[in-house]
C-alpha cells in the first residue's frame, strides 16, 4: 500500500530510541501514539470506501482484482530497506516496494473499488508483521491494532484522496491515453499522493521522536519524511504507464509487465539485503574497535570488564540477544590465571540461554557451535539460529599446554533481521577481544605474585600465539605449511590463513618493527585489522593493506610500523594476487624463479598511502615462500648473516619436497648456520606448494 510501511518504521524507530528511554516507555509509545494519531484516519478510510465502492463493477473485474492483490502481497512480502546516509549520524532507513506503484495502477483502470485488493492485502501484512510483536515485548492486542490503523490510516486514506484529486480535475476511469485533458488530473493525482501521506505521517512521527528524547528529532522527521516523498516521486510516474498496459493491451499484457516488476522488485531487495548486511558488518567494526580502545584503557587486572562490555555491548548487537558467560579461573594460588567471573545478558530482561549449551560448549572440540531453529518460550514460532563461540585463555607457565576455555559468547538474531551467521567475524573478533582482556588480567597477577618483569612478557607472547592459527587450512592441490620460532617471550612477527571461500585463501606474513610487549600488542592490533578488512575486501589485497594503515594510524599513537605481505591464492587457477609492504620479497621457486618485489611502504607509517597489487601465476610443483628477516639476518659466531643466496639454494636443493619438509629444510639450515650463537630475531615461514599435476589426484 504506502511508499514506506509505518509498522515497519516503527519497529525500526524502536532500538534506537530504546537507548534514550526505558523499554516500558517505549513500548506505550510504538503502540499507543500511531492509535491515538491514526484511528480517527482508519474509520474514515474505510467509510469513505465503503460508500464509494461500486459492488456491481468489483465483481465483473474480479480475474483482475485477484491478480493485483496476489502481485501486492509478493511485492510486499519481499520489501526492500534503503539506508539514506545524510552525513554523521544522519541516517534515514526506508522499507519499501513496488506495491504502490501497482495498486495505483489498478486504481486509475478499475477505479477506488480496487482498493480493496490494499484492504486485503493490509490484513495480510498485519498479521503477518503481529507475529514478531514479541521480540519488543509489545501487547500482541494494542501491537496488531496500531499496526492495522497505522496501514490503512495512511495507505488507504492517501489513495482515496488521490482517486478523488484524480476526479475532482476531470479524470476518467479506465485510464486510456495520455493527451490534454489527462496530464492535468494525472499530475494532481500522483502529487496527493505522494504529500498527503508525508503531512499524515508528520505528527505521529515527531510525537514518537520527541517522547524518546531523540537528539535532533525535528531534523530526523524532516529527512525522513523527504526522504518517503522523493522515492514516491521516482516509483508512482510508472503507474501510469502500467495502467495503459492493461486497458489497451488487456490483462495478459499487464500480467507480462506485473512479472517484469516483481522481478525488478526481487532484484532490488537482493540488492539491498547485501547492502544491509554490508552496513551491519561496519557498523559492528567500528564499534568493536571502540571496544578494544576501551579494554586497552581499562584496569589490567580485568576488574572493568564487565563494565566496559555492558556499555558497548547494546550499541554492537542492537537488535540482537546476546549473552557472555565468563567462567570461573583456576586458583590464584597455583600462579594460574585469574579473572572476574560474570553472566552478562543483553538486553537484561531476556531469557538466558539453557545450561546444557554452555555445557555443550564446554565439552565441544570446536570453538564454535551452531543451533539452528531456535524457539523462545512464550513466543511465537523460529526466533532464528543462535550461535555459541568459546572464549579461551592459556596456561601460563606452559605455553605447550592445550588453550583454557575461559568463557564462552552466545549470540541470537531474530530471523526478521537477518542471519545470525552474518556476525560470525564480529562475534570472532568480540571473542578474541576478551581473550586477550584475560590474557592481560592473567599476567598482571602474576606479575603482583611474583614481582618478575618476565611473566608480562609472557602474557605477551601467549597473545600473539592465541593469534595464530590453531590448524592450517586444507586447500586441494596444495600443500601449506608455516613456522614462527620466537627469539624472545614475546613476537612481532605473525603469518596467517584466512579461508576467503571454497577456492580462495589469504596468505599473511608481517613483522613489527621492534620487540617486547608493544610490539606483541601492535601485533595484535596490526593483525585483527587485516583479517577483518580481508574477509571485507576478498579481492583486493592494496585495499586490505590501505584500510588497515587507516586505521592503525587512527588508533595508535605510536612510533612503531610493521611489515607485511598479503596475497589472495586462487587455488583451483593457480593466481596469487598480491600487495608487499616493505616486507622481504617472498620467492617463487620450481619451474620458475621469482622475488615478489615491494609494492609499496610498510603500514603504520604515513597516512593517505597506496599499495599497488601484483599477479602471478603458480604452476604444478612451484613453491612460495614468505619469510620474515630473522631468516635472512640470522648470523653466526662471526657476525655473518645467512642471507638469500643460501634461502634460495635450500629452496633449490629441496625442489619437489612437501611444504612441510622445505619449511623444515630451512629451519635446520638457519640454527647449523648459527651454531652457538643467540637468536636475536623471530624466525617466521610460511610456504604454499601447488602440487605436481600427476600427484593431484592420488592426493585429492
Amino acid at each position: 500500500m504506502e511508499n514506506n510501511r509505518w509498522y515497519k518504521l516503527t519497529l525500526r524507530l524502536w532500538p534506537d530510541v530504546a537507548r534514550y528511554n526505558q523499554p516500558s516507555q517505549m513500548q506505550a509509545t510504538a503502540a499507543i501514539i500511531p492509535l491515538f494519531f491514526l484511528a480517527p484516519l482508519a474509520v474514515l478510510a474505510m467509510t469513505w470506501l465503503l460508500v464509494i465502492t461500486d459492488w456491481v463493477g468489483l465483481f465483473r473485474e474480479w480475474p483482475a482484482m485477484v491478480v493485483l492483490t496476489a502481485v501486492i502481497l509478493i511485492l510486499d512480502f519481499n520489501s526492500f530497506t534503503l539506508q539514506l546516509n545524510f552525513g554523521k549520524d544522519k541516517n534515514v532507513t526506508l522499507t519499501s516496494s513496488l506495491a504502490t506503484m501497482v495498486m495505483w495502477a489498478g486504481v486509475l483502470v478499475l477505479g477506488p473499488s480496487a482498493l480493496w485488493t490494499a484492504v486485503i492485502t493490509s490484513l495480510v501484512m498485519t498479521l503477518k508483521t503481529a507475529r514478531y510483536l514479541h521480540v519488543y515485548n509489545e501487547n500482541p492486542v494494542w501491537g496488531t491494532l496500531s499496526l492495522l490503523v497505522q496501514e490503512v490510516g495512511i495507505g488507504l486514506l492517501a489513495m482515496l484522496a488521490a482517486a478523488a484529486t484524480y476526479q475532482a480535475f476531470g479524470g476518467l476511469y479506465p485510464l486510456v491515453s495520455l493527451n490534454d485533458t489527462t496530464w492535468g488530473p494525472l499530475a494532481a493525482s500522483t502529487l496527493t499522493l505522494i504529500l498527503l501521506p508525508a503531512v499524515l505521517l508528520l505528527p505521529v512521527i515527531i510525537e514518537i521522536n520527541r517522547l524518546a528524547g531523540l537528539p535532533d528529532w525535528q531534523g530526523n522527521a524532516l529527512r525522513f519524511i523527504g526522504s518517503m516523498a522523493v522515492l514516491a516521486l521516482l516509483s508512482l510516474p510508472f503507474s501510469i504507464l502500467l495502467a495503459l498496459s492493461l486497458s489497451l493491451s488487456g490483462l495478459g499484457h499487464f500480467i507480462f509487465f506485473l512479472l517484469g516488476i516483481i522481478l525488478i522488485n526481487q532484484l532490488i531487495y537482493r540488492l539491498s539485503s547485501a547492502n544491509l548486511r554490508q552496513w551491519r558488518l561496519n557498523r559492528e567494526l567500528a564499534h568493536l574497535e571502540r571496544l578494544s580502545e576501551a579494554l586497552l584503557q581499562s584496569s589490567p587486572d580485568a576488574s572493568e570488564l564487565e563494565r566496559v562490555l555492558q556499555q558497548h555491548i547494546p550499541a554492537l548487537f542492537i537488535n540482537d540477544r546476546v549473552q557472555i558467560f565468563i567462567f570461573p579461573g583456576p586458583d590464584a594460588a597455583t600462579h594460574t590465571a585469574v579473572w572476574p567471573t560474570f553472566h552478562l545478558t543483553h538486553p537484561p530482561q531476556a531469557r538466558h540461554t539453557s545450561t546444557v549449551n554452555w555445557d555443550r560448549l564446554r565439552t565441544a572440540t570446536e570453538p564454535i557451535i551452531t543451533i539452528p531453529d531456535v524457539v523462545m518460550p512464550q513466543e511465537t514460532g523460529i526466533f532464528g539460529d543462535a550461535l555459541m563461540i568459546k572464549i579461551q585463555a592459556q596456561e601460563a607457565e606452559d605455553p605447550t599446554l592445550a588453550h583454557t576455555l575461559a568463557g564462552g559468547i552466545y549470540l541470537i538474531r531474530h530471523q526478521i533481521h537477518g542471519k545470525t551467521a552474518d556476525s560470525l567475524a564480529t562475534l570472532q573478533g568480540l571473542a578474541s577481544q576478551i581473550g586477550a582482556a584475560l590474557y592481560r588480567a592473567q599476567a598482571h597477577v602474576e606479575m603482583l605474585q611474583n614481582q618478575r618483569m618476565s611473566q608480562e612478557l609472557a602474557f605477551a607472547g601467549h597473545i600473539q600465539a592465541s593469534f595464530l592459527p590453531h590448524e592450517i587450512p586444507q586447500m586441494p592441490g596444495w600443500e601449506l605449511a608455516a613456522a614462527l620460532v620466537p627469539a624472545r617471550q614475546t613476537s612481532g612477527d605473525f603469518y596467517d590463513f584466512v579461508v576467503l571461500d571454497d577456492t580462495r585463501i589469504g596468505l599473511l606474513v608481517a613483522d613489527v618493527a621492534d620487540k617486547g610487549t608493544g610490539a606483541a600488542l601492535y601485533m595484535a592490533l596490526s593483525r585483527t585489522l587485516l583479517r577483518t578488512y580481508a574477509v571485507e575486501y576478498p579481492h583486493a589485497p592494496e585495499r586490505v593493506l590501505q584500510a588497515t594503515n587507516e586505521r592503525i594510524l587512527a588508533d595508535t599513537q605510536s612510533d612503531q610500523f610493521v611489515t607485511v605481505f598479503y596475497g589472495v591464492l586462487d587455488t583451483a587457477a593457480g593466481t596469487l594476487v598480491y600487495a608487499n609492504a616493505g616486507h622481504n620479497p617472498p620467492y617463487v621457486a620450481g619451474s620458475q624463479r621469482l622475488e615478489l618485489a615491494k609494492t609499496g611502504i610498510p603500514l603504520g607509517i604515513y597516512p593517505g598511502m597506496a599499495w599497488q597489487q601484483q599477479r602471478v601465476q603458480l604452476l604444478p610443483g612451484d613453491v612460495l615462500t614468505a619469510y620474515t628477516d630473522g631468516i635472512t639476518e640470522a648470523q653466526n659466531g662471526d657476525e655473518e648473516a645467512f642471507g638469500e643466496a643460501r634461502l634460495w639454494a635450500v629452496l633449490q636443493n629441496g625442489h619437489g619436497r612437501e611444504a612441510s619438509q622445505t619449511t623444515t629444510d630451512i629451519l635446520k639450515a638457519v640454527t647449523a648456520f648459527v651454531g652457538h650463537a643467540p637468536q636475536f630475531d623471530d624466525l617466521t615461514l610460511l610456504v604454499a606448494r601447488r602440487r605436481p599435476q600427476e600427484d593431484d589426484g592420488v592426493i585429492r
